[in-house]
């Protein structure tokens, strides 16, 4: 059941309660799941996470679909924007909380952090050829 407390903190969380009926049901369920997308990618302990789940549900006798997601260049752009926006990625570092950033993520981490100068000089190179 969905604590009313939750919705303190986040007002999009609809008044549903746990449906125990559909959790009890032994009715076989077709189900899609997503590894990973191949833009960013996942690291290894989230695809394990979902292949182990994915396998326990086929064991129940669940049909699993992997999806393979579309390219979302405009969603992670939107993504990157909202959590640089504070300058120096600090959303983005303080959500990690001390925890390693994947390489994809820290690449981007570190264009941040680099120098002022170097960061103005790059928007004119980028402006300039148009990337």
């Amino acid at each position: 059941m969905i604590h009313k407390s939750n919705q303190a903190y986040d007002p999009l969380i609809l008044p549903n309660s746990f449906d125990h009926e559909a959790y009890k049901s032994e009715k076989k369920m077709n189900i899609g799941y997503v590894v990973c997308d191949k833009e960013i990618g996942a690291d290894k302990a989230s695809k394990r996470a979902v292949t182990e789940a994915a396998e326990a549900l086929k064991k129940k006798g669940h049909k699993l679909v992997e999806i393979q997601l579309p390219y979302l260049e405009d969603v992670i752009y939107n993504f990157l924007k909202l959590m640089v926006a504070e300058g120096k990625s600090r959303g983005l570092v303080h959500v990690l909380d001390g925890e390693k950033p994947m390489p994809d993520v820290k690449q981007g981490i570190d264009m941040q952090n680099l120098p002022l100068p170097v960061l103005k000089l790059f928007g004119v190179v980028t402006w300039i050829i148009g990337e």
